[in-house]
């Protein structure tokens, strides 16, 4: 229902300016700019109730990126607040008032992992794990390698096979960075997803240098050409329960003064071998990894089709946020 003249009259605050409700308890309205009544409620204090991700219905109204909201308010007693309340939301009947609430499903980060392994089985090694570094936790700034959130965690290494992969793409960059995109950026939510020091350049081009938080360990995968050569002994071992290729550990000190991959190297210098599988599940969802596995190849022909890359329908609608590149 449209908000009348008694509304509108109120004082408001754009939906982005929130934090900018008054400390006082009352009733509020939120309307769009079309003055239509999406939801009244109630407060004892009107700041703190839109503070932060407080508001149940805060989802759901963000959600709407078409919409520009406003909140319009009325200062009134505590002890009037539920009878107003009911009686207002009796006479406007707005929509979010009376739908059940949504929120939005935020998976585990051992989720993403897993699938990002599953994604791309023949393309990545585990190199080794390497000790907490020395981070300076009371820096003001710290560098992509001395994060403060890495302090006192383990790092995982994990190599791209990048040699391997532009073969499979037949040597296509489109199809190339797509894969990467697939495996790397994803618009679903986790607790934690891949980052990378140089974010444009992912998103165009693919991943270089990338990094993930999964229960209490740090997963880092960087790029490593001629793979094969250099990784000349391997076995098959798990991490986070899914099967991966591992580099044997009496290779890897031979192969540390080689390795061309963009991690300083008192680092490299630092890492040990993989021995077992050091990430415990504490979800253990089910996961889709036959589809998994095959998407890449799907993704391959669509390209070779048409029916990705630049032109494409499927771009035309990732670039406006309409579908997700899985």
């Amino acid at each position: 229902m449209n908000a009348d003249e008694s509304i509108l009259n109120l004082e408001k605050v754009d939906f982005k300016n929130k934090h900018l409700l008054p400390e006082d308890s009352g009733i509020y309205y939120v309307l769009d700019e079309n003055n239509i009544v999406w939801y009244i409620g109630k407060a004892k204090n009107l700041k703190k109730r839109w503070n932060g991700k407080a508001h149940h219905r805060l989802y759901q109204l963000s959600s709407q990126s078409r919409k520009k909201f406003s909140i319009h308010y009325k200062k009134l007693s505590e002890i009037n607040l539920d009878e107003e309340e009911k009686k207002l939301i009796a006479k406007y009947t707005p929509h979010l008032n009376s739908s059940p609430v949504k929120k939005k499903k935020v998976l585990p980060a051992e989720n993403l992992l897993r699938e990002t392994i599953l994604k791309l089985p023949d393309f990545l090694v585990v190199l080794g794990i390497e000790p907490p570094r020395q981070i300076n936790k009371n820096a003001i700034t710290t560098e992509w390698w001395s994060k403060k959130k890495l302090a006192g965690l383990q790092i995982i290494h994990l190599v791209l096979d990048s040699e391997k992969l532009i073969e499979f793409t037949e040597q296509n960059i489109e199809i190339y960075g797509g894969i990467l995109r697939y495996a790397f950026d994803t618009r679903k939510a986790y607790t934690n997803l891949w980052e990378a020091p140089h974010k444009e350049y992912v998103r165009r081009y693919g991943v270089v240098q990338s990094r993930i938080l999964v229960n209490g360990y740090v997963v880092e995968v960087s790029m490593l050409d001629k793979v094969s050569q250099i990784l000349t002994k391997t076995r098959m071992g798990t991490l986070v329960g899914e099967q991966i290729k591992i580099v044997e550990a009496d290779i890897l000190d031979q192969i540390k003064a080689d390795l061309k991959i963009p991690i300083p190297k008192d680092f490299v210098n630092k890492i040990k071998p993989y021995l077992q599988d050091p990430i415990n599940l504490v979800f253990n969802d089910d996961i889709d990894k036959e589809t998994l596995g095959k998407q890449i190849y799907k993704i391959k022909e669509e390209y070779k089709q048409g029916l990705r890359g630049v032109g494409s329908r499927i771009a035309k609608r990732i670039s406006k946020g309409e579908s997700n590149a899985s």
